[in-house]
């Protein structure tokens, strides 16, 4: 069965299409990016209550994905594997009060921001940009997702191979002031995509 909160982001959505504004003739609580994200859902299968559970097994296969690459870069691919099982499970084991919530949309977002920034080469500016476009586009999912922008500024340029000395030492791979610029341009890209939708309100 559908939850309370998924009905709510389908009339919400279907508002949407139907040519409502959002805060104006439609009102909840939560910011906007989860009702956008079920427009199409709303669009693709109508009035069919099986169609969140679809899109949630979707997602929660894509953020079991990433969570195996994100600690596969730290902890192995064994940790990593055990991880994205127990992200899948944890998930799912409420039911269905769990599928298709903001949540699991954010973290696609924020592992896409942190894969951008962590995976640098040509075109690094962009990437960086981009990767704070894809944060605030996790904000807007929901406002707390903003805890995980020192996650992502931080992280990729952590050095890890000094962790397990006696005592274990903490550094950069790059020079501060690189990581100055590219987390500049990092904060660039997610204040304009956070302007951007305030100023559209």
């Amino acid at each position: 069965p559908i939850g309370r909160d998924q009905a709510t982001y389908c009339v919400m959505a279907q508002g949407l299409l139907n040519g409502k504004q959002l805060y104006r003739d439609l009102w909840d609580n939560k910011p906007p990016g989860i009702f956008y994200i079920y427009i199409p859902i709303v669009k693709l299968f109508g009035r069919a209550l099986w169609s969140v559970g679809v899109v949630d097994i979707l997602a929660v296969l894509a953020v079991s994905a990433c969570s195996f690459l994100f600690c596969r870069r730290f902890l192995g691919p064994q940790a990593a594997a055990l991880a994205a099982v127990l992200y899948a499970y944890l998930h799912d084991r409420p039911g269905y009060i769990n599928a298709a919530q903001p949540e699991v949309f954010l973290m696609i977002f924020v592992f896409i921001s942190f894969f951008l920034v962590a995976n640098q080469g040509a075109g690094s500016g962009w990437r960086n940009f981009t990767a704070g476009f894809a944060l605030a586009l996790a904000f807007w999912i929901k406002y707390n997702a903003l805890v995980f922008l020192p996650l992502v500024a931080f992280l990729p340029y952590l050095e890890t191979r000094h962790w397990d000395s006696d005592p274990p030492r903490l550094g950069l791979n790059i020079p501060w002031k690189a990581w100055g610029a590219r987390t500049a341009v990092l904060l660039a890209g997610f204040g304009a995509a956070v302007g951007g939708v305030v100023v559209y309100f």
